[in-house]
């Protein structure tokens, strides 16, 4: 084929492919587009707007409501939660729902192709689901294979890849199936299960590990495995992430948090394999992320314990070729990042190669992200984007997503769908106009309005002729202020007494505060 050609036919199926929206759990496909994406998400708290914009009420998990992780099909959002499946608008408002033969599991990571939603639930099936304008309607209903589906689906060509646990880590099942009617065309059992399993295609055959730390090249349609590879003695409950134009896979091994690098020949065969810890100073480490491949680099979630203080979740970044620990975005303790990271790009002018986003699996659930510098080698701290408060501070072992417009999609166990969208921030106006009226004697009440949105106001005034000082910050609109706050003495206003006032808006980036000027003066004279 003529090469203008083919590179045109595969950006004409790439453009196809992200048209479709995120169309499975870290946007697995053919393409290896894993969990990256070119949209503009918010980077920092001044420029995102983070929301509630759907919540279930079916608590199954202790007292938790968990979410399948979005899909994002055209204006349209979907999600399962218990044995309902919903579509939404980006809103979050319901749409329609459907009724699934049996609930999810604790986890479930379901799949779109072809107008169909394919969602694996508890007894370990697999429940296809037609999805048009029309409404939603099942197609088939798997074999039970039994216990949890808690792995991926892959879907190949007229093929469907998945996989049971029974959480002990004693029995399981990888299994195929014809996508179009759901009948089985081959199993493959361990002793062990399949646990946070996903698999790879590459040279006509696909690769899969389970925890008994083997991977497994096997047929893509027969019955016949081509070999089996012992990786690690740990087990894996992560997926693999593939480079398909090396040949490479990825696989990370959970107790040790070490990280594998398989190599394949041109027939997809195996040839070798290395390792490394995820962090190679650590005393302790324990991984289920899913690595992210971009750049030359892997991005890969995990619990760290470093000089023996308290484990702490973190973002390991890697070089895909030696394994070497470039360094590593640390998190909150005891809050590890379960998340398989999501890596957005930067322009090739920027002095960021990508923006990664994970979330943490501790209460609140927060959405944590940080900017990897194409120079940095040093320790960084993971910055908070977004914070759920309240009734939906909840665990977190959701995978983020985002969409054409940027906007970002996830969920934690409290049942709720959070959406953070990017907002236009031109810098802080502060306070516009403002009144000071006496309440007695020894008070007065400072009432001010503002343009600015979720911000804290300080209060700055000054007795008579004295220095200015802040006396308060404020996060509503009013302020009674007090001659003993002001003057520091138990006394009273007199007669010809000024006092005078003047503001600043704040509003929290990360860690830092950004500020607006200071407002006009504001002055009150007792009379």
């Amino acid at each position: 084929m003529n090469k203008k050609i083919y590179v045109f036919l595969l950006f004409i199926t790439s453009a196809v492919y992200l048209l479709c929206g995120w169309t499975a759990f870290r946007n697995e496909g053919d393409l290896g587009l894993r969990n990256v994406t070119s949209y503009e998400t918010p980077t920092d708290a001044l420029h995102s707007k983070g929301e509630v914009i759907f919540k279930t009420e079916d608590y199954n998990y202790f007292g938790t409501s968990i979410n399948s992780p979005v899909l994002i099909v055209g204006d349209y959002l979907y999600t399962a939660n218990s044995k309902l499946l919903y579509k939404l608008d980006k809103a979050g408002n319901i749409i329609d729902k459907f009724t699934l033969d049996k609930p999810i599991n604790s986890t479930c990571r379901t799949n779109y192709t072809n107008e169909t939603i394919y969602i694996p639930l508890s007894d370990g099936i697999i429940e296809a689901i037609k999805v048009t304008n029309d409404g939603m309607s099942k197609l088939w209903v798997s074999e039970e294979f039994g216990n949890q589906t808690l792995a991926d689906i892959t879907i190949y060509k007229d093929y469907l890849y998945s996989a049971t646990t029974n959480g002990n880590a004693t029995d399981g099942v990888f299994f195929c199936l014809n996508k179009n009617d759901g009948k089985t065309l081959w199993t493959y059992k361990n002793d062990t299960g399949f646990y946070w399993s996903n698999s790879v295609v590459y040279k006509n055959k696909i690769y899969f590990t389970g925890e008994n730390g083997y991977l497994v090249i096997h047929s893509l349609v027969d019955d016949t495995v081509y070999d089996t590879v012992k990786i690690t003695d740990k087990k894996i409950r992560s997926g693999i992430t593939i480079d398909k134009d090396t040949g490479v896979l990825y696989i990370v091994s959970k107790d040790d948090g070490h990280i594998h690098k398989v190599t394949l020949n041109e027939n997809g065969e195996y040839v070798n394999q290395t390792e490394s810890p995820l962090v190679d100073k650590a005393t302790y480490m324990y991984s289920t992320s899913t690595p992210t491949l971009y750049d030359n680099r892997l991005y890969v979630g995990c619990s760290v314990t470093l000089n023996d203080e308290n484990p702490k979740g973190a973002v390991a970044v890697l070089d895909k070729d030696s394994l070497k620990t470039i360094y590593i975005a640390v998190g909150n303790e005891y809050a590890e990042i379960k998340s398989s990271p999501l890596v957005r790009t930067a322009s090739g002018d920027s002095d960021v190669r990508c923006y990664v986003y994970v979330a943490e699996n501790a209460r609140p659930g927060r959405l944590l992200t940080f900017a990897d510098y194409k120079e940095n080698d040093k320790d960084i701290s993971l910055k908070k984007l977004y914070t759920p408060v309240g009734e939906y501070a909840q665990y977190c072992m959701d995978s983020v997503c985002a969409d054409e417009d940027g906007t970002i999609y996830y969920s934690n166990d409290s049942g709720a769908l959070f959406k953070i969208s990017y907002k236009d921030f031109k810098g802080l106006k502060g306070v516009k106009k403002a009144n000071i009226k006496k309440v007695s004697k020894k008070k007065v009440n400072i009432a001010f309005e503002s343009d600015d949105e979720d911000t804290d106001t300080l209060v700055y005034a000054k007795f008579n002729s004295k220095k200015y000082k802040n006396v308060a910050i404020v996060s509503g609109n009013s302020y009674a202020l007090t001659y003993k706050k002001l003057v520091g003495k138990n006394k009273s206003f007199k007669k010809k007494d000024t006092v005078s006032v003047k503001f600043k808006s704040r509003i929290k980036a990360g860690d830092e505060y950004v500020y607006s000027p200071y407002s006009r003066v504001y002055k009150y004279k007792f009379k």
